[in-house]
């Protein structure tokens, strides 16, 4: 990418099959329950599930590890953790050799449990988990989801997602010692809706 020695790739496949460190995006306040609050099938839930089996008291006990240090905010919630913490916060969690970097980007309804978020946001919290990549992953390879294309309600199209993602790393890259290596994977339901040769031909030093 210009100006930068990062290499990013665009990959349709799952996340959960990139042996790298990985960032995920979470609600501000790290939930831990799967159902109504953390969906099975978003990112967040997929961590609960896959990499901890579903034992959401020991996802809850390390992210209540990496979160040691912050303030956060007691609320009183009917389901849910408790604790609130401010949007951009980044948890870094252990995968066996590898790290996951948990991102605070979506407000929770505390009726609806419906999460959301804005542009600004997902600009600055993806800064915070880069920084936070800076610091904890020692230039380890690095993937993500095509960040704010879920259950974030941002209603931005997967291309513009992308020039955003990719205008962060660029930025990022300027104070930040990134990872050599970067992927985005994307679900196949971005597909049509990609122009990848665009994206080369706007991205790529090559």
């Amino acid at each position: 990418m210009p100006t930068t020695g990062t290499t990013l790739s665009l990959k349709f496949g799952n996340i959960f099959d990139e042996a790298t460190d990985w960032i995920v995006a979470v609600n501000e306040y790290f939930d831990s329950t799967l159902g109504d609050i953390v969906a099975s099938t978003s990112l967040h839930g997929q961590v609960i599930s896959r990499v901890y089996g579903g034992n959401e008291q020991s996802f809850r006990a390390d992210v209540d590890k990496a979160l040691d240090g912050y303030q956060g905010v007691t609320e009183a919630r009917a389901k849910g953790h408790p604790i609130r913490y401010p949007l951009g916060t980044v948890a870094v969690i252990k995968n066996g050799p590898h790290k996951i970097y948990l991102m605070a980007l979506t407000r929770t309804d505390a009726v609806t449990h419906r999460a959301n978020s804005t542009v600004p946001i997902l600009w600055d919290a993806l800064g915070a988990a880069l920084a936070a990549v800076d610091r904890a992953g020692n230039g380890a390879p690095l993937a993500m989801p095509l960040i704010g294309n879920g259950r974030a309600s941002l209603n931005i199209a997967p291309q513009h997602l992308l020039r955003l993602i990719a205008l962060k790393i660029v930025d990022a890259s300027r104070s930040h010692d990134l990872p050599r290596k970067m992927t985005v994977n994307l679900s196949d339901d971005c597909f049509e809706h990609l122009d990848i040769v665009e994206i080369k031909r706007g991205w790529s030093v090559v």
